[in-house]
């Protein structure tokens, strides 16, 4: 992901943070104290505007790196941009999107992922959701809604039978792409509204050049 990229040694945005939050910020062998910069930014210990500082330093990073990238490759045909906070940055950020898709589940669960998955403790995991954006403003940005507490296949591979050659050239056919597009709204349409379960969409392709948000 960019934003590790950004704030690994040698980073654009390490020298930035220490900068501007001391030399607590790193580790003894330099890379980042993401402990430290947690518990100063979500936690107890946060001092007012502190995230605001350091959104400060690294946004302005990732999107240009993001648009060096998009450059990089002007061949793409689809361009997928993963941002776990756009909803908070849905009208500074300077990309647009054809699609945005998020994926949701209850706050307990969310809770306990990253518990167990990410070794926080509850007050840590309660922090992060409180600094974070609301379900309905996530929901009110997005096109498709994926639960992902509901496990199904991953995709429909009688359907996705499309590859990549080497020039980035989708090898495939319209209708199969036709087919899985029409399958992604009769799945829509049976579950109301625009929610999808995870698995039941693995991907919306289009002919054109695309900008999704996930």
């Amino acid at each position: 992901m960019l934003a590790r990229q950004i704030v690994e040694p040698g980073g654009v945005a390490l020298p930035q943070i220490v900068a501007e939050f001391g030399s607590d910020a790193l580790n003894a062998d330099g890379t980042m104290n993401r402990q430290w910069i947690a518990d100063h930014i979500f936690g107890k210990d946060a001092r007012t505007g502190a995230r605001e500082r350091l959104d400060a330093i690294e946004h302005p990073l990732i999107y240009a790196e993001a648009a060096r990238l998009e450059r990089k490759h002007p061949e793409t045909i689809v361009i997928v941009h993963d941002i776990p906070l756009l909803a908070e940055v849905i009208d500074t950020i300077p990309f647009t999107f054809d699609h945005i898709v998020t994926v949701e589940a209850p706050v307990c669960i969310r809770l306990d992922r990253m518990i167990e998955e990410r070794g926080m403790s509850l007050e840590q995991a309660e922090a992060r959701i409180r600094h974070q954006s609301s379900e309905e403003e996530r929901r009110a940005i997005a096109d498709i809604v994926i639960d992902s507490t509901i496990q199904y296949l991953r995709c429909w591979p009688k359907w996705m039978k499309y590859t990549w050659d080497g020039s980035h050239k989708m090898n495939g056919t319209r209708e199969s792409v036709r087919q899985t597009h029409n399958i992604a709204q009769s799945h829509i349409g049976r579950n109301g509204g625009n929610e999808l379960f995870l698995g039941e969409l693995c991907s919306i392709v289009k002919a054109k050049s695309s900008h999704f948000s996930y």
